[in-house]
């Protein structure tokens, strides 16, 4: 009986264990290597993450780090949840966008 006991509580704590790690949550911005960098404008930041579909409470809280990820590595991708939520590329003066809720999209950073 207590090997039975012994075997269950194993098998529940595998099972609970496998679902907490699979239950990736919140927000979260991935780094990708890239060639080219930039160092947007808040109001650059800010209009591309509006653009991508970001709600404002996402913006407000994960602008910067954002802005810091691309000014470091050039390339980011955004997940909410544990989907990919959106991705944001430079090249050169140019910020390609591609995003899950609103399409793809290019923002020239001259103009």
């Amino acid at each position: 009986m207590v090997m039975k006991n012994n075997i269950l509580v194993v098998l529940l704590l595998v099972i609970l264990f496998g679902f907490a790690g699979c239950a990736e949550t919140g927000f979260k911005i991935k780094p990708l290597s890239n060639h080219d960098t930039a160092y947007l404008s808040l109001q650059d930041i800010v209009g591309l993450m509006l653009k991508a579909g970001l709600s404002d409470d996402e913006i407000h809280l994960y602008s910067e780090d954002l802005r810091k990820v691309l000014a470091k590595s050039g390339a980011a991708r955004v997940y909410i949840n544990g989907e990919e939520e959106a991705t944001f590329t430079i090249d050169d003066n140019i910020v390609y966008v591609s995003s899950k809720s609103k399409g793809i999209f290019i923002y020239n950073l001259r103009q």
